[in-house]
């Protein structure tokens, strides 16, 4: 890829990463408010207090995770394939493209996401979410390791 083009600009670090957070932000609020309306407040006390003591802390943290995901899934889907784009993407004007500008299909995505999503294995998730998340500092065109399997590029709209 060649990026010096005037037409096409790498969205920065801090733009990427704004996105992620509002992604994290409406999933974990929507998954709050799932297990909220499905369980009661009893069920969200009990899992806070396993929590607090540490039992299967693991366990519940996938699963938190997988619903998380499930959540993502449904709602960037439709953004995802048709525009390059979760929500926290569209709201920051960003995009992921492949390397030749063009919206990445849907194998590309699903490299991409399934390589993105080895961070929600326990104990090795943590690992491999903080070298994925690093990696884009070290990485003239600003991939991380999700870009790099999937050949995309994140790219200001």
């Amino acid at each position: 890829m060649n990026l010096v083009d005037d037409e096409v600009k790498l969205a920065s670090r801090w733009l990427r990463f704004f996105a992620y957070i509002i992604d994290i932000i409406i999933i974990q609020l929507i998954a709050f408010f799932l297990i909220f309306w499905a369980f009661g407040i009893s069920y969200i006390s009990f899992i806070y207090s396993k929590i607090e003591n540490d039992t299967n802390l693991d366990y519940y943290m996938f699963l938190f995770g997988l619903l998380g995901i499930v959540i993502l899934v449904i709602l960037n889907i439709k953004l995802l394939f048709s525009r390059g784009q979760t929500i926290g993407k569209y709201i920051l004007k960003i995009k992921i493209v492949n390397e030749y500008y063009e919206l990445p299909n849907k194998k590309t995505l699903l490299i991409r996401y399934l390589v993105y999503f080895i961070s929600i294995i326990p104990l090795i998730g943590g690992i491999f979410y903080f070298i994925d998340s690093i990696f884009i500092f070290f990485n003239k065109q600003k991939q991380c390791l999700h870009d790099l399997a999937a050949k995309t590029y994140v790219i200001k709209c």
